[in-house]
């Protein structure tokens, strides 16, 4: 669990222990909210948000009256990403680990300089590392590609061994501030050197998550991610409200 994980995703990841290992079982209720503030020390919004988190994995169901039923054993393996903000989409790597593949000097080509906004032929640091989970047996996740200026090529080495994101490295080492992220997820398949890496089957259902950190909206990019995960095991939940 990431220290700079959101409250409520703290909450999620303690509680889908606990039904995984027994404490809680199939058709127990969970603690009241009320319970639940106590026991987290936070507000109601925030046990909402995690019991949120828990029926969109399909884990508990609210009865009126009640409060929320166990319905389902956590899976080992999943993998849940639920982003409701840039603060927490930045902090969101401490529950993950990640081994290096390479690192790399390349060339821009015609996707990459599009993607930076820059021209053919600049020079980048490309990394890949495989995201494995943390919770039960480890179990390869997601394949993970990083586009950096050659200034940052440090960071192979730093994010294999430090459970902040790249985007948070970045900004505590080099002082480079994300104030937007455009996300765009596709889904794919795994090619053989991928899937290879993720223990699967070429062709295997996949997501790609592809995303650009910039420090304004109007501003190039400084950071480019990929990750292509494991279609089985990686859910995507998102939160929006008005303001």
């Amino acid at each position: 669990m990431s220290a700079n994980q959101p409250k409520y995703g703290q909450i999620i990841d303690k509680l889908v222990r606990e039904i995984r290992d027994g404490t809680y079982q199939t058709g127990d209720m969970l603690p009241t909210e009320h319970r639940l503030m106590e026991a987290f020390g936070v507000s109601r919004h925030t046990v909402r948000q995690a019991l949120q988190g828990l029926k969109q994995m399909g884990l508990i169901q609210a009865q009126q009256g009640k409060g929320s039923v166990i319905i389902a054993k956590a899976n080992p393996s999943a993998y849940v990403d639920m982003i409701q903000s840039i603060e927490a989409l930045i902090a969101k790597g401490g529950d993950l680990d990640r081994r290096l593949i390479l690192s790399r000097s390349v060339e821009a080509d015609d996707e990459l300089s599009q993607a930076f906004g820059t021209k053919k032929g600049r020079e980048f640091t490309e990394i890949h590392l495989v995201r494995h989970s943390k919770q039960g047996p480890s179990v390869p996740v997601a394949y993970l590609k990083i586009w950096v200026d050659p200034e940052f090529s440090s960071l192979a080495r730093e994010l294999e061994n430090d459970g902040r994101t790249v985007a948070e490295i970045m900004k505590l080492r080099f002082g480079m501030e994300t104030g937007s992220i455009r996300q765009s997820i596709t889904a794919t398949s795994l090619n053989q050197e991928v899937a290879e890496k993720l223990d699967r089957p070429a062709g295997d259902p996949a997501l790609q998550i592809e995303r650009l950190y910039s420090k304004t909206t109007l501003a190039l990019p400084h950071l480019r991610t990929i990750s292509i995960c494991r279609g089985d095991l990686v859910q995507i939940d998102s939160h929006f409200q008005s303001q």
